[in-house]
């Protein structure tokens, strides 16, 4: 049985003429590799292409070699941490000449992988081989600015890639979809590409999830979602409309969201319900310090902080008026702002699942989150399969997409 190739791969520009809303780094590119005489060594910088997933790095330098008949020899960074490793296959591939073309190229792929806890001498053997190297090296990387590459920056030539706009999104999903014969919705092509957060790689593996039947809205809006235990409108009334602390705790404990989740919906119904100045900014306070808490969990993984974030979205909230608001108040959703937050969630737990997924098998979580996630959708909905892949990955099941 022929193998499936993912739509990131089969649809990988072939030419640079080929890139949208990426005119800059496109013609830095070719003034830099047009310096590059097969048989003379490279002087120039290595070139380090920089910014968010999916807006075409690895891309860029496969079409810049295709359209200069240039091998590419590619490292992943994230598979060769330590320095032995680093020497024995970068520096030799540094110094071989290609057989087959009139050059080579040299990508190093995710430098961010080589930065991390079990970087054993990776990142400064690398750096120590660049000034060694025949040919012309480019570099990948998601955050260029960590200050562990800041040596990396000053060898190195930046070049920094937009983040793609939805419309460039919605362009490309629609040529595959033409090219694959798929039948969509318009709109529901449209809401992928404003999920995909300006990530095209991610956009078109949602798009190839969903490739078996029609794809519509609510295809889309089935993709990493699910039912909500207990309807926040009514945890909002438990909160808004009492002015006691017992009865406002745990006002969120049986809603199936996340408490960054639940400060979108408080944060834009607060001025529904508390019409006094005063009360509008107490109650505003204590969202803006539960904001901090949230975040500082998210920083530093201390996660007892999570009891004072809960409490001031909850007793804080309604002890911030100095007497209860009597009559109806009809909440609404903050649709966009929390469809932007969802989205950007399902992203953030597809690429925690890829990373935990490529320590398992031994690859990249870059080939992984294009090649492997794909097949994972499906069998994701099945609960049982869901708890034993979380168990193996020692994820919690909250961290599953």
């Amino acid at each position: 049985m022929a193998r499936q190739v993912s739509y990131p791969v089969k649809y990988r520009p072939k030419s640079l003429k080929d890139f949208v809303n990426q005119e800059e780094a496109v013609n830095i590119a070719k003034k830099w590799i047009s310096k590059f005489k097969p048989g003379q060594a490279f002087k120039e910088k290595p070139l380090l292409l920089h910014g968010p997933p999916g807006v075409g790095k690895t891309a860029l330098a496969y079409a810049l070699a295709g359209d200069y008949n240039l091998e590419v020899f590619e490292l992943n960074a994230s598979d060769v941490r330590d320095a032995l490793h680093v020497n024995k296959i970068l520096g030799a591939a540094m110094k071989q000449k290609s057989f087959f073309h009139k050059g080579k190229l040299l990508l190093i792929d995710e430098i961010d992988g080589l930065s991390g806890s079990k970087d054993h001498g990776g990142l400064q053997a690398l750096l120590k081989l660049l000034d060694k190297s025949f040919f012309p090296v480019i570099i990948t990387a998601n955050d260029v600015w960590d200050k562990k590459f800041s040596t990396l920056r000053q060898k190195c030539l930046l070049v920094g890639l937009k983040k793609l706009h939805a419309q460039h999104v919605l362009k490309a999903l629609a040529r595959v979809c033409h090219a694959e014969g798929l039948s969509f919705d318009i709109e529901a092509l449209r809401l992928l590409a404003r999920n995909s957060a300006g990530d095209l790689r991610a956009a078109l593996l949602d798009l190839q999830a969903l490739s078996s039947e029609k794809i519509t809205v609510k295809a889309v809006q089935s993709l990493g979602f699910r039912e909500r235990e207990q309807d926040i409108f009514l945890a909002m009334v438990r909160v808004f409309k009492t002015s006691e602390a017992l009865k406002a705790l745990g006002a969120f404990d049986d809603v199936d969201m996340d408490l960054q989740e639940i400060m979108l919906w408080l944060d834009h119904n607060l001025p529904l319900e508390y019409k006094k100045p005063e009360d509008l900014a107490n109650a505003y306070d204590a969202l803006s310090k539960a904001d901090i808490f949230l975040s500082r969990i998210k920083r530093w993984q201390y996660y007892r902080f999570m009891v004072y974030a809960s409490t001031l979205l909850t007793a804080g909230i309604a002890l911030a008026k100095k007497e209860k608001y009597h009559g109806f108040t009809k909440y609404q959703k903050p649709d966009r702002v929390l469809k932007l937050w969802i989205a950007n969630q399902k992203l953030a737990k597809k690429k925690v699942l890829a990373q935990k997924l490529a320590e398992k098998l031994h690859s990249s979580s870059r080939d992984v989150f294009t090649n492997v996630l794909l097949f994972f959708w499906k069998a994701l909905k099945n609960e049982s399969f869901k708890k034993q892949l979380a168990s193996w990955l020692d994820l919690q099941l909250e961290e599953m997409p």
